[in-house]
């Protein structure tokens, strides 16, 4: 860290910070994550370096991240070491100028997403970041797409009442086999037809994918078999 104070090791600097903290484990990616507010610091004396940049925001989603990215709550300390208001100015400033390269791009993504579920006030505080998600769903690109999805999936799912999670295929098929009381048929015929229902998709879904699987174990064709998946997800 201290390499970066001195403008002619600082590219090497970072680029060290970089292999380190995508080769690293938890505990050490959580420490550099503390100096955040270090590395953002940089972008000030350097605000016009693309590849400046570029290594700064690598290492800062590296290890934010890890730092506040997982299904653990992270601490308070933690939090507040990392600044997030102030990265969420920097990461749209960065993400607004003309020569934001496609890696910078990605990695800024990433911090987005990274923070959204456990610092989401912080998150719905910034308008221009959390419009920069809504925005990416709209992408022509599918990974951009997928990596907004997951961003703000992840921010409304801290308020979210947990999904029960314990399904059984065969109760519902059971369940399937006799009709459904008059009053939920209207409610649903309400919606639709009956066979475009979330509930018929689902039974048939299930039915389709136990006989593909029987299939696969049969022939061993793994191509098939993703062809199939791939359009029963898509249904």
């Amino acid at each position: 860290m201290k390499l970066l104070e001195r403008p002619a090791c600082r590219i090497t600097a970072l680029q060290a910070l970089c292999a380190l903290t995508h080769h690293s484990d938890t505990k050490i990616c959580s420490e550099i994550s503390k100096k955040a507010p270090t590395l953002l610091g940089i972008l000030d004396d350097a605000k016009e370096d693309w590849k400046i940049a570029e290594l700064v925001l690598t290492v800062v989603s590296h290890t934010v991240v890890t730092a506040v990215g997982g299904m653990d709550l992270p601490s308070p300390a933690t939090v507040k070491a990392l600044d997030i208001p102030r990265l969420l100015r920097v990461v749209t400033e960065q993400l607004n100028k003309p020569a934001a390269t496609s890696l910078l791009i990605d990695h800024a993504l990433d911090i987005l997403v990274g923070i959204s579920m456990h610092c989401g006030r912080d998150l719905s505080n910034n308008s221009s970041a959390l419009n920069l998600l809504l925005a990416c769903t709209r992408s022509p690109d599918i990974q951009t797409r997928g990596i907004a999805m997951n961003g703000l999936l992840r921010f409304a799912v801290k308020g979210s009442e947990p999904d029960n999670i314990v399904y059984d295929p065969q109760r519902l098929m059971s369940a399937m086999q006799s009709r459904m009381p008059d009053h939920l048929v209207d409610a649903i015929m309400d919606f639709g037809p009956m066979d475009q229902s979330e509930t018929m998709g689902t039974a048939f879904a299930t039915r389709q994918f136990t006989s593909v699987m029987m299939q696969v174990v049969q022939d061993r064709n793994l191509f098939a078999l993703g062809m199939k998946v791939s359009d029963m997800i898509l249904q």
